[in-house]
């Protein structure tokens, strides 16, 4: 518990999950690039379903994590975008 109270919430956390969605994006786009032939085959149709789809997968899940840093941290909430306008009225 030592550890995960200094890590919790930390810059140390948030860099560490930003780093891996960027390594995600990278990835999706090698694994399914169609010229590459890991999971996509050069017609375009899925040759490795659970590469394809876990890999989607896992990129979606490291954006909802990195969505889940920001809003504990109170940096960003997606849920407050419309109501910081100028033209929001209650």
């Amino acid at each position: 518990t030592k550890y995960s109270d200094m890590f919790h919430g930390s810059i140390i956390e948030g860099v560490t999950i930003f780093f891996l969605l960027i390594l995600w994006c990278g990835g999706i786009g090698i694994i399914t690039s169609t010229s590459r032939d890991l999971a996509v085959d050069c017609e375009g149709t899925i040759r490795d379903p659970n590469l394809y789809y876990f890999s989607w997968a896992s990129f979606i899940l490291c954006f909802v994590i990195f969505m889940t840093y920001l809003r504990s941290v109170h940096v960003f909430d997606p849920g407050e975008i419309g109501k910081t306008s100028i033209l929001y009225h209650d």
